[in-house]
């Protein structure tokens, strides 16, 4: 991957995860006893379980994807959520935008530049070697 899609790709998961905790996460946190008490919950969902999806998907999800920790699963999480809001017409045109930004990071992943990369944790696809190459070295070292 080159150095400047790893920068793109990290510039993305840090802008897209703060615009969705700044416009969703941020008034589901500081308000979630007042959503409590006077929303009704889609779907037949009780409101507890609905606001505690919601500050699931609007609060941590973003988090994991700024992070890089599971940055797929997390984003793919998102875009369902943000789909469901969309489908139900409680969102705006910001919304699918960022719905579109995080589908792309749901299929690209997160890119070299994460926090388990940084802390040694995660090994790097590019830099193990592939089936064939093991297979040419075991009959290299079986021949002689």
């Amino acid at each position: 991957m080159s150095a400047s899609v790893a920068w793109a790709l990290l510039a993305t998961r840090a802008s897209g995860a703060c615009l969705l905790l700044l416009m969703y996460g941020w008034p589901a946190v500081s308000g979630w006893y007042w959503i409590l008490d006077t929303s009704s919950a889609p779907m037949a969902l009780s409101n507890a379980l609905a606001l505690s999806l919601g500050l699931f998907t609007s609060a941590v999800c973003p988090s994991l994807v700024a992070l890089g920790v599971w940055p797929r699963w997390a984003a793919a999480t998102v875009v369902g959520w943000l789909g469901a809001l969309l489908a139900c017409g409680e969102a705006h045109l910001s919304a699918a935008t960022l719905l579109v930004l995080f589908a792309v990071l749901a299929f690209t992943g997160a890119g070299p530049f994460t926090l388990p990369t940084a802390l040694g944790r995660r090994r790097q696809v590019g830099n193990l070697p592939s089936a064939a190459t093991q297979r040419q070295r075991a009959t290299a070292t079986a021949r002689h």
